[in-house]
């Protein structure tokens, strides 16, 4: 059959169109495709980038941080005992005791429970001040979006959970503890002493659960009346002196007899981040 020059160029042109629709849907339409997929996965990286690069700029002063951080730790870790060297307990015992002797008064005798991990428990604790109307306003001003004083209190008293001012649940710390009881007797202002070096001395971790010390009266000879003025106490207990002997020893204050529970909280030795090695794949296998 024979095409005249009319039906050749419709017949080219239709080829042409063919080939280029073939052409769009086999070769072009799939790179662009391609094209886009690849841009994205490029923001994709780009963006995986910006975030690892803010976390090394933010990580860039980490060795110093954790050095601080272990500093501060390390300082308030002096206000507590540590192990190892409470890991006895006769090494708490022995503690107690020479608390005791230093304030002249006679250890009896003395019991201690096993080291056993205890929780502290956050509590709230409301400020007693005074504010004017306009500081009132002001701190609001301020604290915009932070819980105020009451509302913290209230929170606290009705659900016994200890928010802090951001609204954070403060949780309870768990912390190893020896349990100690001994009876005593000595001078009723080294008792009062004692009590209050415990809020004052270096270590301020031993807490007393409770006391007991009713005042020692003294023995009378046998038919010995007491009169209205004289005083019905003892002033007098004994001691060991310096020698290990038991001495009599007088006293400007009372003598009391009684007993004390005391709780030593006692953590672990904080170790120096520098010397932690890090886990490898090897040992997690």
């Amino acid at each position: 059959m024979k095409l005249n020059y009319r039906d050749k160029i419709i017949l080219t042109v239709a080829i042409v169109a063919v080939v280029w629709v073939i052409g769009v849907m086999f070769f072009i339409k799939p790179a662009i495709e391609k094209i886009s997929d690849t841009q994205t996965k490029l923001d994709d990286a780009k963006t995986t980038l910006s975030e690892v690069q803010a976390q090394v700029n933010q990580d860039k002063d980490l060795p110093q941080k954790i050095d601080e951080t272990y500093s501060q730790a390390s300082k308030l870790a002096t206000n507590f005992y540590m192990r190892p060297a409470y890991d006895k307990t006769q090494d708490a015992t022995q503690r107690v005791d020479d608390l005791l002797d230093a304030h002249k008064l006679v250890n009896e005798d003395i019991t201690i429970n096993s080291y056993v991990p205890g929780k502290l428990s956050p509590y709230y604790v409301g400020p007693y001040m005074n504010q004017t109307e306009m500081d009132a306003i002001v701190d609001a001003y301020n604290e915009a979006g932070v819980y105020t004083e009451e509302e913290l209190q209230e929170i606290a008293a009705n659900s016994g959970i200890v928010l802090d001012q951001n609204g954070e649940p403060l949780v309870d710390e768990v912390v190893g503890s020896y349990t100690i009881t001994y009876n005593f007797y000595g001078p009723l202002d080294q008792v009062k002493q004692f009590c209050h070096d415990l809020t004052t001395n270096n270590e301020k971790t031993l807490l007393v659960n409770s006391i007991n010390f009713p005042l020692q009266l003294r023995d009378l000879e046998p038919g010995e009346e007491l009169d209205e003025d004289d005083d019905p106490y003892e002033y007098k207990y004994m001691m060991l002196n310096a020698e290990g002997e038991p001495e009599e020893v007088e006293s400007e204050y009372p003598v009391v007899k009684g007993s004390m529970n005391v709780q030593m909280i006692v953590i672990k030795e904080l170790k120096d981040p520098n010397t932690i090695v890090a886990p490898t794949d090897a040992d997690a296998s």
